[in-house]
Parts: structure tokens; sequence; C-alpha cells
């Protein structure tokens, strides 16, 4: 496995728990389309994932030089 490989895989972690949170909301039934804020929640819950692999690719970009 490659070095920028394995820094992809890593970096998309916090992208992919954003989305199987979002997933568990919706199977587990615990907001409905109804729940005030629910798409403000989304956005905010999938900009964190999106900042936390932000993130964690730029730690390991710093860590490889």
């Amino acid at each position: 496995m490659s070095k920028n490989f394995a820094r992809a895989l890593l970096s998309s972690v916090p992208w992919l728990c954003a989305l199987f949170v979002l997933y568990q909301l919706e199977t587990q039934e615990l907001w409905q389309p109804e729940t005030p804020f629910r798409a403000l929640a989304s956005v905010l819950i999938l900009a964190l994932g999106l900042a936390g692999s932000f993130l964690v690719n730029t730690i390991l970009r710093q860590r490889s030089k």
C-alpha cells in the first residue's frame, strides 16, 4: 500500500464517520423530516466531517515532510 493511498484512506475517516452518523439518524428514526433545524444539523455534521478530514490530511502531510 502506497503512502499516498494510506494518507487518503486515513484522511477520509472523519468524512465517512459523518456520513455514518447521518445514516444512523435516518435509519434509527431518531429524527423525522419535520424535525426543526434538521437541514442545519445535517450541514453542520457534514461540515465537521469535512473539516476533520482536512485537519487529518494536513497533519499527515506535515509529518511526512
